[in-house]
């Protein structure tokens, strides 16, 4: 089930995943929204009559009993900065291992954050070696270093815990957080698209997303 605390509207989606491996809606509520000014929650208990309302008519429509939901978030708030990665090639004599390529994507991963905001989404951008020219797959080439720049999109962490808590307090699980502007994108875009570069702008009533992406890259 995901769900999106907009602006104007709640909206949750019932979905089952085919043996193809797509995913089937089966299920949709949908309720005007109360006490959400900019993706932002400013009335707790309106937006929980709104979230309950959208809920449960996804579970009427859907024919299932809701538990647990995969939550979408937008805002101002939500940010993003390129991190770069670097280790030595030393320990594996030169050539990069899987094992290479883990460390550098934690290296990359741990950025100093102010401590108020959390991480939403760690995307890979590009790995190179020995600052050469980017590369896609870098097992089994040799250099002395290897780098990884990583796409970090944060969040301010009580604006996250806030809209959580909305949904917690009907007893619903919140079992991941997403941006819904990388919802968005991984949604409608196409192998194609991403690699001969486009925008994709999600126009809410109350907030404007956007995602870039160039080269199979995600760049902001």
């Amino acid at each position: 089930v995901a769900l999106e605390i907009g602006t104007s509207k709640v909206i949750a989606l019932v979905g089952e995943v085919r043996q193809d491996g797509n995913v089937m809606i089966t299920g949709i509520g949908e309720s005007s929204s109360s006490g959400i000014r900019k993706g932002s929650i400013v009335h707790v208990e309106n937006a929980e009559m709104c979230v309950r309302s959208a809920l449960e008519l996804a579970e009427d429509t859907g024919k299932v009993t809701i538990r647990q939901v995969h939550l979408a978030v937008s805002g101002g708030h939500i940010q993003s900065v390129v991190n770069r990665g670097t280790i030595p090639l030393i320990e594996s004599g030169g050539e990069v291992t899987q094992d290479d390529v883990e460390q550098v994507m934690e290296v990359a991963r741990a950025i100093n954050l102010p401590p108020d905001r959390d991480i939403l989404h760690a995307v890979c951008q590009q790995f190179r070696i020995d600052d050469h020219h980017p590369v896609v797959r870098p097992e089994g080439m040799e250099g002395s270093k290897l780098s990884l720049d990583m796409l970090i999109i944060h969040a301010l962490r009580n604006q996250i815990r806030n809209t959580v808590k909305v949904v917690s307090n009907l007893m619903i699980d919140v079992v991941d957080v997403a941006f819904s502007g990388l919802c968005s994108s991984l949604a409608v875009l196409t192998a194609e698209q991403k690699k001969s570069g486009v925008i994709v702008i999600d126009l809410g009533a109350g907030t404007t997303d956007y995602c870039v992406y160039s080269g199979n890259v995600m760049s902001g």
